[in-house]
């Protein structure tokens, strides 16, 4: 129960040392002192809730701002001669397509990066299903990098043990699903249906 943070008691300015380093659900940094733009000395966790709501609801819409403005530029670049250079630029064997895929989301460090940019190119034709199945995977394994570094970082043997375990989950999967032809299918399979119902009805994936 986060009511016995509340309320915060600061002395002079909002800081995490002059707020007796005590917070609910929105604390200062402790690094550097600040307090957060949503800080309030005499807020309730009632507010707090509602001040992270908010945020989350913000991150939402910049999320989908930013995809759709991907989308858009991605439709004006890939007219033409464009799309059939990508086509045959991705069409390289499936695990050195899984190595690439992992080396760009080791580089920016997202694997939502690396998805969220191929999915267009899918939709438009300029990448087919199958290509773009082996660049996922290998997003799945370079996202897992990032929790390693953090966990290298650190003095937690625990941390490194969930870190290798995301790991070898991924590497794992990939051993079942991508090597067999027949497991292959099935993702692909069921990427194509989500497709079809995505057509009739845009909103099936949310």
């Amino acid at each position: 129960d986060c009511e016995e943070f509340y309320p915060n008691e600061c002395v002079g300015k909002p800081s995490y040392t002059n707020c007796g380093k005590k917070f609910g659900l929105i604390a200062c940094d402790k690094e550097h002192g600040y307090c957060p733009a949503f800080f309030s000395e005499d807020a309730t966790s009632k507010d707090d809730k509602v001040s992270g709501g908010v945020v989350f609801f913000i991150a939402i819409m910049m999320l989908f701002t930013c995809l759709l403005g991907i989308v858009a530029i991605l439709q004006k670049m890939l007219l033409g001669m464009s799309t059939r250079i990508i086509y045959k630029a991705t069409d390289v064997n499936g695990y050195l397509a899984i190595a690439i895929g992992a080396g760009i989301t080791m580089l920016v460090q997202s694997s939502s990066i690396t998805t969220s940019t191929l999915t267009p190119l899918v939709g438009m034709g300029a990448l087919r299903l199958e290509q773009m199945l082996p660049l996922t995977l290998g997003a799945n394994i370079g996202t897992t990098m990032t929790g390693i570094t953090a966990a290298l970082v650190s003095d937690s043997i625990d941390s490194l043990q969930v870190a290798l375990a995301h790991l070898f989950f991924n590497i794992t999967g990939i051993c079942i699903f991508y090597p067999v032809p027949f497991m292959r299918a099935l993702p692909l399979t069921a990427a194509r249906r989500l497709g079809r119902a995505t057509r009739v009805w845009r909103g099936f994936p949310l």
